[in-house]
């Protein structure tokens, strides 16, 4: 297991819980990277969210220990691939992500059975603005798109596309403050956190969601390589651990008690 503690993360939250069935494992220390930058209802600062609550919770029915540190995304999946830490929170599978990170998987595929959640990216825009996305191909574009920094997903399709983005606001208040200053004519971002833009003073009905979803996909707890050499049994048993919890009644409960939306589960496994 890798347990190199790195003075340049900020660790937010560890979970010391004590194991619920007497695990042998119980107490092992697993680092977990997720994004500096909160993603409503899945990350939040200053509170748990679902993807937060999920993880705890499963770490419980496993008995290990979670330290969470926060980081850029790209810095994640960097201290992943040079094991400095030994799991990421949240990532989807991509040309990055694959590199670097174990996924769960059967019978040499991607195991969506275990999947964390599916979300899916959308297109806004000022409103009345004529730059469209109609699922395929974007129309009467002039300007880069803008999208957050770190989402490889997004900003990998943009390039196979041709399509020159913008990845520089600082975060994603930034990126509608450069909508407003008509820097750009379309940004593109996760669904819940355009959302959470347009009940911002700021941006109320100021900005208009296209139709067509931009990606749609779903994302994983992932291992580094050297812990999933190591430690393949505890990588299984978090994964299988996460699975069960997600669809349990407990875990329903939690959400509704911390008054968090339930997770969007990939077709397959609804």
């Amino acid at each position: 297991m890798t347990n190199r503690f790195n003075p340049a993360y900020f660790a937010i939250f560890a979970f010391s819980i004590p194991c619920l069935a007497g695990p042998a494992n119980a107490g092992q220390l697993i680092s977990l990277c997720v994004d500096a930058q909160p993603h409503p209802p899945y990350f939040y600062a200053d509170r748990e969210g679902s993807l937060q609550l999920l993880e705890k919770m499963a770490a419980a029915r496993a008995g290990y220990t979670l330290e969470i540190h926060r980081e850029p995304n790209r810095r994640c999946l960097e201290d992943l691939r040079v094991n400095a830490i030994d799991a990421v929170g949240a990532s989807a599978v991509n040309t990055a992500s694959l590199a670097v990170a174990i996924f769960p998987r059967k019978g040499g595929a991607i195991d969506r059975q275990r999947a964390l959640t599916a979300a899916r990216t959308v297109v806004f825009r000022l409103q009345g603005g004529s730059a469209l996305w109609n699922g395929k191909d974007f129309r009467n574009l002039n300007t880069r798109v803008l999208i957050p920094p770190g989402m490889l997903l997004v900003s990998q399709r943009l390039e196979q596309m041709g399509v020159a983005y913008d990845d520089g606001a600082r975060d994603f208040q930034g990126i509608g403050a450069k909508l407003l200053a008509h820097r750009a004519e379309l940004a593109i971002g996760l669904e819940y956190d355009v959302a959470e833009l347009q009940r911002q003073d700021e941006f109320a009905e100021k900005i208009e969601v296209l139709p067509m979803p931009f990606t749609e996909t779903e994302y994983y707890l992932a291992f580094s390589r050297e812990f999933y050499a190591k430690h393949p049994e505890q990588a299984e048993n978090m994964w299988n651990a996460l699975a069960a919890m997600k669809r349990s009644p407990e875990f329903a409960a939690a959400l509704r008690r911390a008054g968090l939306p339930a997770l969007d589960l990939p077709q397959i496994i609804k």
